[in-house]
């Protein structure tokens, strides 16, 4: 009844699709005959029902009596004048005969058949491939939520077949910034991240919508990306990276905000915010038909007052996000976007470069002189984490100056993958047979010949020691320095 007779109906469903009730007749307009035929397998009383039926939409028009038509065609059984659809084995037989896919498997849901497409509704130029790769591109940047990975394991699969060959669809965290865009919806399903609330509205409605940010960096994904490039002629986002997918609770994109960029263009954020349940009904009335922005013009008193600030508060939020990632970081963090570039797949990700190691009082270590009774600093950290080459090697590296003046100075290093939401990896969460961090030497004065195996570095020798680490292939990896005991 709601797909196939009635149209323009309010939605009835509660947190439910459907606003205006028009978006089906998007599957008529692709047909050039207007006509669609919809089969059906579902669950009723404990079996199975098959159903068929087909439809059409047409322009209206007069019959030899003078009855106006409405231009609205069904295909069916017929019982008291109205068609039904065409049930069970008959139903099963008639799908058969015409072809459809069917449900052999018994696996319940519904196809729907365009009669004639019309393929050239966008401009091919004949090249079907292109509208399938447009298609997929489509279903990528707007309906991306539903192939995250979901802990209850729901959500769609989605597939493309031209001409009996299925296109490739790589998980989002097979590629880059949709990886992110993932985590970052996760993080909402999680309640990390930012909850978004108003002191005026609080107690009525409690939280209004929930956002969560993550790093991205595309150049960390080394190798051919040839699904990820097929999706950027019509991507609606573009680096620099600074935009939150906003949504309501259906989780299906309305569009992309753009915030304040990052300093360095090689490094960005993405996020997702999503509506809570208690104002859902409000965003959903700042959608026009085409259900692809947050418009205020038509809304009053709270319904206007919440969706505006929504706007404002993320773009506050964006800004926080720049300057957490600015300050005494920001030259670590350009600095590896200008090498990002130069070296291609040899990168780690932005957050891996923040300031490791702080000089604090050494533990263990004697002084040759006393004086005012304070221990003096035993080390400086002077260049974080980074990449270098050394050969046809790369590595991590993070320098310190050993600057007091003592017998004996012990310092340790410590490595660890670094994940997007900037906390380290449990070594027991990798995934299985990853490659481990692992803290190689330090050496002394930029001659890695003079060098001490190891993590634990004990030396009398002040001035610049290094330590050097396993570089791992799209990864961050961060190296800390702490002091130790003799």
């Amino acid at each position: 009844m709601q797909f196939i007779r009635n149209f323009g109906e309010p939605r009835d469903t509660p947190l439910g699709g459907g606003t205006y009730g028009f978006g089906k007749g998007i599957f008529y307009r692709v047909s050039r005959a207007g006509a669609i035929v919809v089969d059906t397998l579902n669950n009723e009383d404990d079996g199975l029902s098959r159903r068929l039926m087909g439809a059409a939409l047409g322009g209206t028009e007069t019959d030899s009596e003078g009855r106006r038509l409405t231009g609205r065609h069904w295909w069916g059984e017929i019982h008291d004048e109205i068609p039904d659809p065409v049930i069970g084995e008959r139903a099963a037989t008639i799908a058969d005969r015409l072809g459809l896919p069917g449900f052999a498997d018994e696996r319940t849901g519904t196809d729907v058949t365009v009669v004639l497409p019309n393929l050239e509704l966008d401009d091919v130029a004949g090249d079907h491939r292109v509208l399938a790769d447009r298609l997929r591109a489509h279903l990528y940047w707007y309906l991306w939520p539903k192939m995250a990975h979901r802990p209850d394991g729901a959500g769609i699969d989605f597939s493309i077949d031209l001409d009996g060959v299925e296109l490739d669809f790589p998980p989002l965290a097979d590629l880059p910034v949709f990886s992110d865009f993932e985590s970052s919806l996760q993080g909402v399903w999680a309640n990390d991240g930012t909850a978004f609330t108003m002191t005026t509205h609080q107690r009525k409605f409690g939280f209004l919508g929930h956002l969560s940010i993550e790093s991205t960096m595309p150049s960390m994904f080394s190798g051919p990306q040839p699904v990820w490039e097929s999706l950027q002629p019509t991507a609606p986002i573009e680096a620099p990276y600074r935009h939150v997918a906003r949504m309501r609770q259906t989780e299906l994109i309305v569009d992309y905000f753009a915030g304040e960029p990052m300093p360095n263009t090689a490094i960005g954020y993405v996020g997702a915010f999503v509506t809570t349940e208690s104002v859902d009904e409000f965003f959903a009335q700042a959608e026009p038909p085409t259900h692809d922005a947050w418009e205020t013009a038509a809304l009053v008193g709270a319904a206007k007052g919440i969706v505006q600030r929504s706007r404002t508060w993320l773009a506050d939020q964006c800004q926080t996000q720049v300057a957490a990632k600015s300050g005494t970081t920001s030259k670590a963090v350009q600095g590896l976007g200008r090498l990002s570039t130069s070296l291609g797949a040899i990168v780690a990700n932005a957050t891996g470069t923040r300031p490791t190691g702080r000089a604090r009082p050494l533990v263990g270590a004697k002084s040759k002189k006393s004086g005012s009774g304070k221990m003096p600093k035993s080390f400086e950290v002077v260049e974080t984490s980074r990449v270098v080459v050394d050969g046809d090697t790369p590595y991590i590296e993070t320098s310190v100056d050993v600057v007091a003046d003592i017998e004996t100075l012990v310092l340790a290093a410590e490595a660890s993958v670094i994940l997007a939401t900037g906390r380290r990896e449990n070594p027991y969460d990798a995934p299985a047979g990853a490659e481990s961090v692992e803290v190689l030497y330090w050496y002394f004065d930029g001659d890695p010949t003079d060098r001490v195996d190891g993590p634990v570095l004990r030396t009398n020798r002040t001035g610049r020691w290094t330590v050097r680490a396993r570089f791992l292939d799209n990864v961050a990896v961060r190296l800390t320095v702490s002091e130790g005991n003799c």
